[in-house]
């Protein structure tokens, strides 16, 4: 596991800042998706203010982005 990693009961826990640079997307990306309840959050124990997202929902929103300048 990565530093400042977690692990719960459904899987692995990441910081905004890794879900940023793991899977390359905007933090007002996530944020958006956080607030149409695309994409859920958990509190970091050890900072309020930060959010933790789990790696499982965010492998599945990779999945489904469409990619973008494609032509069938």
């Amino acid at each position: 596991m990565e530093e400042n990693t977690m692990a719960v009961q459904h899987g692995e826990l990441i910081s905004q800042r890794q879900a940023c640079k793991r899977f390359r997307v905007a933090p007002a990306t996530l944020r958006s998706r956080v607030r149409r309840g695309q994409i859920a959050t958990f509190e970091n124990p050890l900072d309020q203010r930060s959010m933790l997202f789990r790696v499982s929902d965010l492998q599945e929103l990779a999945r489904i982005r469409p990619v973008q300048g494609r032509v069938a």
